[in-house]
């Protein structure tokens, strides 16, 4: 489990996000397989700046 803060628009949001992994691992390597993910999902999920035609 890894819980999270977000702010939006003044109001504070706690969010829990669950994972389930068939390997065990220690908290530093659990963090970095998370945080690997999470890269990778916002490069594929990317949002056009407007800048191009």
């Amino acid at each position: 489990m890894i819980e999270g803060e977000t702010e939006r628009g003044g109001v504070t949001e706690t969010v829990r996000r669950y994972y389930l992994c068939s390997t065990e691992l220690d908290a530093e390597t659990f963090a970095w397989v998370v945080g690997g993910h999470w890269r990778l999902e916002k490069r594929l999920h990317w949002v056009p700046d407007g800048g191009a035609a």
